[in-house]
C-alpha cells in the first residue's frame, strides 16, 4: 500500500481494501467517502478533492471586513488546481462580502469547485449594494450548506449563474443543494446556462422569484426545496435559446405572496409532485402567448395546487394559454380557486390537444361562468381535449365551464354541478350529468317545447306539445309529441305540421324524421327539414294530413345540427 508522507500530510493510495471482520478485499477505487458536512455519498472523482479553509492564514474569523478576499482567493486556488473544495467554516457573525464572490471553471479539468459551508451557522451577508452575491460564470459549481442573507437588501440576487452567449447548450452542471435564502430579489437566477441543478435549499420571502431561469435552463432540474412567502417561486423564461427538459419535481412551495411555477417556454417539460398551496396568485401557469414560445409535451402528475383563503388574485389554480400543445395533466388536485380550477385558453394560437385525466376539483367557483375546469377559445379555439375519470366536485360555480367554440371530450366523471357545455363538445357517461350519481342510471333527455304552426289557419286552444333530445357535438336525437284532442283545438288549422326542432338543421345536411299517429288513423308519419330550417315539415305517408281532431302524432330521428 503506498504511503506517501509530506508536511501536515499524509496520503495513503491503497490498490484495495479489506473490511475489518471480513474476508472480503475490494477495490479501494471504488471507495465511497462521506465528507462531515453531507450525509450523501459524493461521487468518486468529487470525493478525492482537496479541501481549502477559506480563513487559513486570514485574519481572525470575526473580523467580517473583507471575508470576500479570503473567500475569493481560496475559490482561485482551488480552480487553479483543477477543482477542490473551499470551506467555510461556521462561526457566531456572518461572512461580509464587500464584492460579489465569483466562481471560475476549473482549469483544464472537469472536476467541480465547491464552495460548502457547515449549514444555518454560516451565513454570508452582503456588506455593500451588488447585484449578485455569488456569480458562477463557468462549468462544474457547486454550493451547499450555506445561509445567504440579504442584509438591508443591498443584493439584487443571492447566486447568478451565466455561461457562454454564443451557444445555447453549454453543460454547465452546476449545482446549488441545501442552502438558505432569505429576502433576495431573485434567489437563484440563471442568465442563459443548461445542465445545473437546484435542490433541497430552503427559500424565504423573495421579492420577485425563488429560481428565475430567464434562458436556456435546457435539461435542469428543481426539486425538493422549500419556499415560505415568496412573490414568485419558479420562472422559466426564453430570450435566445429553447427550453427543454425541465423537472419540477417534490418541490414545498407556499407562495403567499404571490405565484407558484411559470413557463413562459418549454419543450418536454414535467412537473410532478409537487404540493404549491397557500398561493395569493395562479399556483401553475403555462404560457405560450410569447411570440416564438410554444409550451408544448408538458407533463403535469401528482400535484396539489391550492390558493390562500381570500388570497384576491388567487383566480386560477393551472393557467393554459396561448401556443399550448400535448399536454398531460393527471392525478392533480386543484383547491380553492374563485374563478377556474384549470382554465384554457386561446389566444393568438390554440390551445389543443390537452389531456385531464385524475383531476380532483374541489371548493373552486363563484357562481356564473366559474368553476372546476374552464374552457374559453378565445380567438384562435381550444380543443381538441379531453376530461376523463376525473371527481369535479365543487358546487360553488359548475363543474364545467366551456364557452362556445370550446370542443371536447368529457367522459366517465363525476359532477357536482350542472356543466354549461359548448355544442361542439361530447359528453357521455357522466356521472352527474347523464347518468345518476346515485345509482348509475342514465339520466332522461333534456326537455323542450317545440314550436307548431300549420299549413294554412291556426291551431285553436288545448294542443299539448312535448319534445326531448339528446345532443353530442353536432348529432341530435329528438322526439316529438303532438297531441289535438278536438276540434276545438284544431281551430282552423289544415294541411301538413310544422314542428320546431331543439337545434337548426347543418345548412349542408337534411333531416327526416319518422313516427306515427295514434289517435286516429294509425298511419306513418314522416317529417322532413332542409339545411338551415328550425322545424320540419310533417305529414302521413301518403301525402295526407295529420291535423285533424283527436290526433296523437309521435315522430323521432337523428340529424345533423348547425355548429
Amino acid at each position: 500500500m503506498p504511503i506517501k508522507r509530506e508536511e501536515n500530510k499524509v496520503t495513503i493510495r491503497p490498490d484495495a481494501l479489506k473490511i475489518l471482520g471480513s474476508d472480503s478485499t475490494r477495490d479501494a477505487t471504488r471507495l465511497c467517502i462521506v465528507a462531515p458536512w453531507s450525509s450523501r455519498c459524493r461521487e468518486a472523482a468529487e470525493s478525492r478533492l482537496d479541501t481549502i479553509n477559506a480563513l487559513d492564514g486570514q485574519a481572525p474569523a470575526d473580523a467580517g471586513v473583507r471575508d470576500d478576499v479570503a473567500i475569493q482567493a481560496a475559490i482561485n486556488a482551488a480552480a487553479a488546481r483543477g477543482g477542490g473544495r473551499v470551506y467555510l467554516p461556521a462561526r457566531p457573525n456572518c461572512y461580509v462580502l464587500s464584492s460579489p464572490i465569483t466562481m471560475t471553471a476549473a482549469a483544464a479539468s472537469h472536476l467541480p469547485t465547491v464552495l460548502y459551508g457547515g449549514g444555518a451557522a454560516t451565513c454570508i451577508k452582503p456588506g455593500t449594494t451588488m447585484e449578485s452575491m455569488v456569480v458562477a460564470n463557468g462549468r462544474f459549481f457547486r454550493m451547499e450548506g450555506i445561509s445567504l442573507a440579504n442584509d438591508s437588501n443591498r443584493a439584487t440576487n443571492g447566486v447568478t449563474l451565466t455561461c457562454a452567449t454564443s451557444r445555447g447548450n453549454t453543460n454547465n452542471f452546476s449545482v446549488i443543494e441545501k442552502n438558505y435564502f432569505f429576502g433576495f430579489g431573485n434567489a437563484v437566477k440563471n442568465t442563459n446556462c443548461d445542465g445545473w441543478r437546484v435542490s433541497e435549499n430552503w427559500f424565504q420571502n423573495s421579492t420577485a422569484w425563488d429560481i428565475w431561469s430567464a434562458d436556456n435552463g435546457v435539461n435542469t432540474r428543481v426539486e425538493r426545496n422549500y419556499s415560505l412567502g415568496s412573490a414568485g417561486n419558479v420562472l422559466y423564461d426564453k430570450t435566445n435559446h429553447a427550453v427543454e427538459g425541465v423537472y419540477i419535481e417534490g418541490n414545498h412551495f407556499l407562495p403567499t405572496a404571490g405565484k407558484g411555477v411559470v413557463f413562459r417556454s418549454c419543450l418536454s417539460c414535467f412537473v410532478r409532485g409537487n404540493q404549491i398551496d397557500q398561493a395569493n396568485d395562479t399556483a401553475l401557469t403555462l404560457d405560450g402567448t410569447g411570440a416564438g414560445k410554444a409550451i408544448a409535451d408538458i407533463g403535469i402528475s401528482d400535484n396539489w395546487l391550492g390558493t390562500k383563503a381570500g388570497a384576491s388574485a388567487g383566480r386560477i389554480g393551472l393557467s393554459i394559454s396561448g401556443n399550448a400543445v400535448e399536454i398531460r395533466i393527471t392525478s392533480t388536485t386543484v383547491n380553492g380557486w374563485s374563478w377556474c380550477g384549470v382554465q384554457m385558453v386561446g389566444g393568438t394560437n390554440s390551445v389543443q390537444n390537452i389531456l385531464i385525466a385524475g383531476l380532483r376539483a374541489r371548493n373552486n367557483g363563484s357562481g356564473g361562468d366559474t368553476g372546476d375546469i374552464c374552457a374559453n377559445p378565445g380567438p384562435s379555439g381550444v380543443g381538441p381535449y379531453t376530461v376523463r375519470d376525473s371527481w369535479l366536485l365543487s358546487t360553488a360555480g359548475r363543474s364545467a365551464v366551456e364557452l362556445e367554440g370550446a370542443m371536447g371530450v368529457w367522459e366517465n366523471n363525476r359532477l357536482a354541478a350542472p356543466p354549461t357545455k359548448s355544442p361542439r363538445s361530447i359528453w357521455r357517461d357522466n356521472y352527474g350529468d347523464d347518468r345518476d350519481i346515485a345509482n348509475g342510471r342514465y339520466a332522461p333527455w333534456p326537455a323542450y317545447s317545440p314550436s307548431l304552426s300549420c299549413g294554412s289557419g291556426a291551431l285553436g286552444l288545448g294542443v299539448k306539445t312535448t319534445g326531448g333530445y339528446d345532443r353530442q357535438a353536432n348529432r341530435v336525437v329528438v322526439r316529438t309529441r303532438v297531441q289535438i284532442p278536438n276540434a276545438k283545438a284544431l281551430g282552423s288549422c289544415s294541411g301538413p305540421l310544422f314542428v320546431g326542432l331543439p337545434a337548426a338543421v347543418s345548412t349542408d345536411a337534411i333531416a327526416t324524421l319518422s313516427g306515427r299517429e295514434n289517435g286516429t288513423s294509425g298511419k306513418m308519419v314522416q317529417g322532413y327539414s332542409q339545411g338551415g330550417a328550425a322545424s320540419a315539415v310533417v305529414y302521413a305517408y301518403d301525402q295526407s294530413s295529420v291535423a285533424v281532431p283527436g290526433a296523437d302524432i309521435v315522430i323521432t330521428g337523428t340529424y345533423e345540427a348547425a355548429p
